[in-house]
């Protein structure tokens, strides 16, 4: 068959990108294995833990998303700014919103379009532009700038609850509500404007 076609039971799998690691040989005269040593190995072990957090399939970090074609990067969401244990900076957090499961393609079907309209021919997101650019809006909201300092979790709430009412699947935004509400939907004194991920 020409078909990539569907497993009974679909695959779902996790996955966190965040830039390049290097494998070199390591141990003794007596027995040398190959591993990856980069600080970067860490990053995206907590990476893929937080997926879960958040619900969904695929998190990219902000240093791997500015290296993304422009046309790539509109498909995208940013979806937090956290630090993440063993960390010590803020990480902008993003998303690609991956539908589930993936369409079945023909190998005849593969369209030829340019490299940076790819992505969105063979695998749509499943949020809209509006949805993204209402989302973009809440969390801007919810991170209050650079520095938090212009949070407002009220305006916050209102957002991220019309997009819950249209797109109640949507886990990043039932998990940002959740957040807030420990705090009463206020920022708390000396908002940051990003937290910290308890979990590894």
């Amino acid at each position: 068959s020409r078909r990539f076609a569907r497993a009974a039971e679909p695959l779902r799998t996790r996955t966190a990108i965040r830039r390049i690691t290097w494998d070199r040989p390591v141990g003794s005269q007596h027995k040398i294995d190959a591993s990856y040593l980069s600080p970067h190995v860490n990053i995206s072990s907590r990476l893929e833990s937080a997926t879960k957090q958040f619900g969904v399939c695929l998190l990219l970090s902000e240093d791997l998303f500015k290296l993304l074609s422009e046309p790539v990067q509109r498909l995208c969401r940013r979806i937090d700014r956290v630090i993440l244990v063993g960390s010590d900076r803020p990480l902008e957090i993003y998303t690609y919103d991956v539908a589930d499961p993936g369409p079945e393609v023909e190998i005849s079907e593969i369209p030829s379009v340019p490299v940076g309209q790819f992505l969105a021919a063979m695998v749509p997101p499943r949020s809209s532009d509006d949805f993204r650019q209402l989302w973009e809006m809440a969390l801007d909201k919810y991170l209050g700038g650079p520095f938090g300092s212009e949070a407002n979790w009220g305006m916050a709430r209102d957002l991220l609850e019309r997009l819950r009412d249209r797109y109640p699947e949507d886990a990043p935004t039932s998990v940002l509500l959740a957040f807030m509400e420990e705090h009463d939907f206020e920022a708390p004194p000396q908002w940051p404007g990003y937290r910290t991920l308890s979990e590894k």
